[in-house]
């Protein structure tokens, strides 16, 4: 999976957005903006990760269980696909 060149990931004052770009700027007409535990697993995204290896690195970061950081990494990429941000 890979981020659609259609959005960009910012931090703006420490606040991580989710930008589109072009034809889906119109289509959604603003910004996504991310929580903190979001913008980590779009930036492990970014780096070519697997979602298995993004919900360990979680787990550890956020010291959660490892089932809860892989059912919420799972969930959380499931919907930026609805979104059309991750694309396969």
């Amino acid at each position: 999976m890979k981020i659609s060149k259609d959005f960009v990931l910012r931090n703006v004052c420490g606040d991580c957005l989710l930008v589109p770009l072009g034809e889906k700027a119109k289509e959604y007409n603003g910004v996504f903006s991310l929580s903190e535990t979001g913008a980590y697993i779009l930036q492990r995204l970014s780096e070519q990760k697997e979602i298995k290896e993004i919900a360990e690195l979680l787990s550890q970061e956020f010291e959660i269980d490892s089932s809860s950081a892989y059912e919420d990494t799972l969930s959380f990429t499931e919907s930026l696909k609805e979104f059309g941000i991750l694309i396969d």
